[in-house]
């Protein structure tokens, strides 16, 4: 007999105090995942007469749809439209932000969310009581990920994700059946599989160049590492996990770092046996059939200690005129709507498969259940609460760094630089990068 969870409301939340918020649980709206909610009686979308409040993203608007609705049903003087931004995401916005064609809310990823920020194309939440207990209720790599180092809120989470190890567990009984979860055990099931069951790459880990983070080297590294910092046992532990890549493209040809081509596609299709992905992508992979499922990342002398996590938040842009409800619709798409309901992180996770940012709205049964079907929810919540975003996320120089480090990665994989250099050399541009701004 599944017990439900009770109620966290925004009047609980903002009520009960911190003691009253544990254990985190959220109540499930309904047992059913949620569908299409029927049009309001009042204004509908499209209304000619109601100027709509404007969400820019670079994602489609029809998972989003029925939560704008849902914002009309409780707001009923209130529309708004989903846009989504065609080109080069990060450019457009940037010329449009902080003009009076700025969208009121925008959805930014990592290495966006600190730019913006510091170029003043981002407002800030204020002081709303609900961002006072809002921390309390999100994994610590959401609340990284939205809150600046110094507590100030930029951000609402759209979803929370973290880096796995995807793999075909058919492939996986040919090599004993175990999840690696080492490096060497992943190299070693590699090989064995190209050798002996014609696999030509059996491990797809895509390393190519990105607008954003470049998240699946920084998970193997946030796996590998007690802390990311320039310490011995740190430089020590990163180069061991790009020696191992290494090895893996150049020595045994057993590892495809979709630098052409990524393509996360071949796992689905069984082409190949792992791949280093996040845990949205799960229904994708399982759409051709194939039996994939999702494990902790390996790490360098024993089980990884933790992934690497991005949380794509709803931010307001700094508009010379912003709109009053602005706040109102970000809160409603991340976080407790007017309703005291998790309405939008819900939808997002039953109908996107998108993770949420609260463990509490994990323990939903609804919830629990979509994600079941491709990885345990209680490996998906232990991978997300220790999860960390990606170093420096809120300096201005992130972007700069982080594209730097790609190529360093790429030299190292590819055999043309050392690993140690390479390692070496991130936290000294890092440096570098941080001098510069400072002075």
């Amino acid at each position: 007999m599944i017990r439900r969870n009770r109620m966290l409301t925004r009047r609980r939340v903002l009520g009960a105090g911190l003691a009253g918020l544990l254990p985190a649980a959220c109540r499930p709206v309904s047992d059913a995942p949620s569908g299409p909610t029927p049009e309001p009686a009042g204004p509908t979308i499209g209304d000619p007469n109601i100027a709509p409040l404007l969400v820019a993203s670079p994602g489609d608007s029809e998972i989003a749809r029925p939560v704008l609705v849902e914002f009309t049903r409780q707001n009923p003087s209130l529309l708004a439209r989903w846009e989504k931004v065609e080109g080069d995401f990060t450019a457009v916005l940037e010329a449009r932000l902080a003009t009076a064609s700025a969208p009121d809310v925008v959805r930014v990823r990592e290495g966006q969310i600190g730019r913006w920020r510091h170029a003043g194309l981002l407002a800030g939440f204020g002081n709303d009581e609900l961002f006072e207990q809002l921390p309390a209720l999100l994994y610590a790599g959401a609340r990284a990920g939205t809150f600046d180092p110094d507590g100030v809120p930029w951000g609402v989470p759209h979803y929370h994700d973290a880096m796995f190890l995807a793999y075909n567990s058919a492939h996986l009984g040919r090599v004993g059946g175990r999840v690696p979860e080492t490096l060497e055990e992943l190299a070693g099931f590699a090989r064995e599989l190209q050798a002996r069951h014609s696999l030509r790459s059996p491990v797809s880990i895509n390393l190519a160049p990105k607008a954003n983070a470049n998240l699946p080297w920084w998970g193997l590294l946030k796996a590998a590492a007690v802390s990311f910092e320039q310490t011995e046992a740190g430089v020590s532990e990163a180069a061991a996990v790009l020696d191992a890549l290494r090895a893996m493209v150049v020595e045994d040809g057993t590892l495809d770092p979709g630098i052409e081509r990524p393509d996360y596609d071949r796992l689905a299709d069984g082409d190949c046996a792992f791949a280093i992905v996040g845990a949205y992508s799960g229904p994708r992979l399982q759409s051709a059939g194939a039996p994939i499922a999702f494990a902790p990342l390996p790490g360098v002398s024993g089980p990884g200690r933790r992934s690497v996590c991005w949380t794509p938040a709803f931010a307001l842009a700094s508009r010379p005129q912003p709109h009053p409800a602005g706040a109102r619709l970000a809160v409603h798409l991340g976080s407790i709507d007017k309703s005291g309901e998790f309405w939008g992180p819900r939808h997002f996770a039953l109908s996107g498969s998108l993770p949420p940012a609260y463990p509490g709205l994990l323990r939903d049964s609804s919830v629990s259940a979509h994600f079941r079907r491709w990885v345990d929810p209680g490996v998906l919540n232990s991978v997300l609460e220790q999860a960390a975003p990606v170093d420096f996320l809120w300096q201005p120089w992130f972007q700069p760094w982080e594209h730097r480090c790609q190529e360093l990665v790429m030299d190292a994989v590819l055999g043309q630089t050392e690993p140690v250099a390479a390692a070496m050399q991130m936290w000294s541009d890092a440096a570098t990068y941080g001098d510069s701004t400072d002075s």
